[in-house]
């Protein structure tokens, strides 16, 4: 006698399953890394979803964090087309629950308050150091790297000196930049620094120098950079 068999249909996964999946993925590959590589995967995963992320190469950043930024983007630009296009797909990866439900960022535990103070007193101690154009271009740095938009320091108008000074400040900062973006407790380390600050004599002040100094009187992330000489500025700056 013959057994009675039935065929059963293999169910299909779900947009919902797979994006879960992806995720998971995803969750599992991020805890793996360490380091800078990890640094740089976790600031893609920040960026990504903005209207203008930024880009991964920074000449400033170490060749893992960009390593780790660009691996981060090669593995999600698929998983955002479908979370994007697919409402059922976009569900299942918000789904996640494992590990607190997202990538831990991995400046949690080292980008400390007193980390922030350290690496804010480190920045203004070496500023103070610094003089001339050399000061100039590291000042005209510290006030273009928050920008949308920032220019560069190459300038054909510039000393070269300038230009060292801005390339040295934006290798300076860059790290902590990243640092005070990912890590609330950081960036107030950095931002309640009150320490010394070099204050050069300013003479003749031209208006838009002025409102600098004013302005950076209230930014707490200026400091001893604000206060250069106005008319070493004035012919300075590249316009």
């Amino acid at each position: 006698m013959v057994g009675d068999y039935s065929v059963r249909p293999v169910s299909q996964p779900t947009s919902y399953d797979r994006g879960l999946a992806d995720r998971t993925a995803w969750e599992q590959w991020f805890a793996g890394l360490t380091g800078d590589f990890q640094t740089g995967a976790y600031w893609w995963s920040r960026q990504r979803s903005l209207p203008k992320p930024g880009v991964c190469y920074n000449p400033a950043a170490s060749q893992l964090f960009v390593a780790g930024c660009e691996a981060a983007r090669a593995r999600l630009a698929p998983t955002d087309i479908k979370r994007k296009y697919d409402a059922e797909y976009k569900r299942g990866w918000n789904a996640y629950l494992g590990s607190g439900g997202q990538e831990q960022n991995p400046l949690a535990g080292s980008a400390t308050f007193e980390q922030g103070q350290a690496d804010r007193t480190a920045w203004e101690q070496w500023f103070a150091g610094l003089s001339g154009d050399l000061q100039a271009g590291a000042y005209w740095w510290s006030s273009q790297r928050s920008l949308p938009s920032p220019g560069a320091c190459n300038n054909s108008a510039a000393s070269q000196l300038f230009v060292a000074g801005c390339e040295a400040a934006m290798s300076r900062l860059t790290p902590t930049d990243v640092k005070r973006k990912l890590s609330a407790e950081y960036r107030r380390g950095w931002n309640e620094y009150s320490g010394p600050v070099v204050q050069p004599q300013i003479s003749d002040p031209a208006p838009n120098v002025t409102q600098l100094n004013s302005d950076a009187q209230h930014d707490p992330d200026f400091g001893a950079a604000a206060r250069l000489n106005s008319q070493e500025l004035k012919r300075l700056i590249p316009r």
